[in-house]
């Protein structure tokens, strides 16, 4: 999701600001897994993105997916700290 001589994707290139990911659509897997897609507008690409752990209570994960809807999703929490995984990373 990192193209060489651009800035990060989640990065206004022109104020290098963060700027949160916003899901396009979101569900959840079988065993409460929250999982979003987000896109690269730029370059016409979406990215199936899968949370780190799972969820006890159908509610905890629906409330958490609401959040994800309003305030986005942080860069950091996909690049660098690896709360979301890609299908090939779970």
């Amino acid at each position: 999701m990192e193209n060489a001589g651009r800035c990060p994707y989640g990065y206004d290139e022109q104020k290098m600001e963060k700027q949160m990911l916003k899901p396009t659509a979101c569900g959840l897997t079988a065993d409460l897994r929250p999982n979003v897609v987000v896109a690269d507008f730029e370059q016409g690409t979406t990215y199936p993105l899968w949370y780190h752990t799972t969820f006890i209570r159908v509610e905890d994960a629906l409330e958490y997916l609401k959040v994800l809807y309003k305030d986005g999703i942080d860069p950091d929490d996909v690049f660098e700290h690896k709360f979301w995984l890609s299908l090939d990373e779970l």
